[in-house]
């Protein structure tokens, strides 16, 4: 909504006026699955997800505030696996082309993908769109991992309210 998007933009000028001598301040506005499905597009009043988030960034004033072209970075991959058709997140590669995008706005190279071996975890993913609508026909969809070799080796802890609740082993548990 506007009312959200004005919210946002207000966070991220206030976070990049408050670390303005200390660090920068990246935002990356995800577009929604259907900015690329030109025939949802045509056919129903949605928002114009490229009005949505030029209007997002054209808020966001600060000059300490950098906005990473997310939009730009997946269209460029439009007719790729990017989202999954049972839900409204995307998939690893669509997470991977906004990486790219993170790491040109951050000055360094980013890994390719071939670096990456894709992972299935799940060969019958059913997300959030399928189970909201009941439409329980259609079938799942693999939910595939990118591992990068040695990732295994970070630590991830997962904090709340001060306190670190679970410690993994890597990116994925």
């Amino acid at each position: 909504s506007k009312e959200y998007s004005a919210r946002y933009a207000a966070l991220i000028n206030s976070a990049a006026q408050k670390l303005d001598d200390k660090a920068k301040v990246y935002t990356v506005v995800v577009p929604l699955a259907y900015a690329y499905n030109d025939k949802v597009l045509k056919k129903t009043d949605a928002t114009d997800p490229k009005a949505a988030i030029d209007s997002i960034y054209g808020a966001i004033t600060h000059p300490n505030a950098r906005k990473v072209d997310a939009y730009g970075a997946l269209g460029a991959h439009k007719n790729e696996y990017l989202y999954f058709r049972t839900d409204h997140h995307w998939t690893a590669t669509g997470a991977y082309y906004a990486y790219v995008a993170l790491a040109d706005s951050l000055g360094y190279t980013p890994y390719p993908m071939s670096d990456f071996t894709p992972m299935t975890v799940c060969d019958r993913f059913m997300g959030t769109t399928q189970a909201s609508s009941g439409m329980t026909w259609i079938p799942g969809e693999a939910l595939t991992l990118l591992r990068y070799d040695g990732d295994e080796d970070f630590r991830t802890e997962i904090i709340s309210g001060g306190q670190t609740v679970r410690t993994l082993n890597g990116f994925y548990d």
